[in-house]
This record gives C-alpha cells, structure tokens and sequence, in this order.
C-alpha cells in the first residue's frame, strides 16, 4: 500500500527503507520482483536502506556501506559479491555475513548502526 501512495505523485526517485522487512520470505519476494518491474516501467531511480544483503544484491547496482551516517565504501554489486572491498569496516560486515563458518567475534567489533545504502538508477542507463 505504501508503494501505491508513493507512486501516485508520479516521483523520479523513489526512497525505500527497509521495504520488505516485516515480511515473511514468500511475500518478500513479491514485493522485490514488483520493485524490479516499476523500477524498468516507470524508469525510476530507487534509494534503498536495508540491512539485508540479499535484497541488496537482488535490487541494486550500487552500494553505499555506512557507519553512523558515514560512507565508507561506494561498490558495485559485483565488487561487493567478489568481496573486493577495501575498507576494514565494509569488509567486516561481509564477513559477518558469510554464514556458519564466520568467526562470532567479527559480529560484536560493529553495533548495529550499519546500514546499506544502494541506488537503482534509471533502467534506461542500464
């Protein structure tokens, strides 16, 4: 329902903060393919906050990691699913996703106060 009230005015950039997180996987899913659809349908830039990388990694191009408000890498997706990052905290929050085998301690040197940012841009620049 909030998509629908945002996409009334008819925007250019469409912010989404953490738009599928309340919601169970299989509804997640269609709410991720229905912002795929509108971001080539109506040519929109997306703004998107989450702290879930596999919504990232499905929606975005570019990703902006942040740290208490701060940038501290800009990547492309692929640079981000090859794990080509150079800064130490960008890297620890990759590692910190990695599943069973990631070293705990890596989970407690950053709070909770990471956040992902990522654009999709137009699809006609794609």
């Amino acid at each position: 329902m909030s998509i629908a009230r945002a996409l009334i005015v008819a925007p250019r950039v469409l912010l989404l903060d953490e738009p599928t997180s309340a919601l169970d996987v299989s509804v997640q899913a269609e709410i991720l393919n229905l912002l795929r659809r509108l971001h080539a349908q109506h040519k929109l830039t997306m703004i998107l906050v989450s702290h879930n990388l596999a919504v990232v990694g499905f929606l975005c191009q570019r990703v902006a990691v942040m740290k208490e408000g701060v940038s501290s890498s800009n990547l492309d997706i692929e640079a981000v699913r090859a794990r080509e990052v150079t800064h130490e905290y960008t890297r620890r929050l990759l590692m910190a996703t990695d599943g069973y085998s990631r070293d705990l301690r890596a989970l407690n040197r950053f709070g909770s106060s990471s956040q992902i940012v990522c654009v999709m841009p137009p699809a006609q620049w794609l």
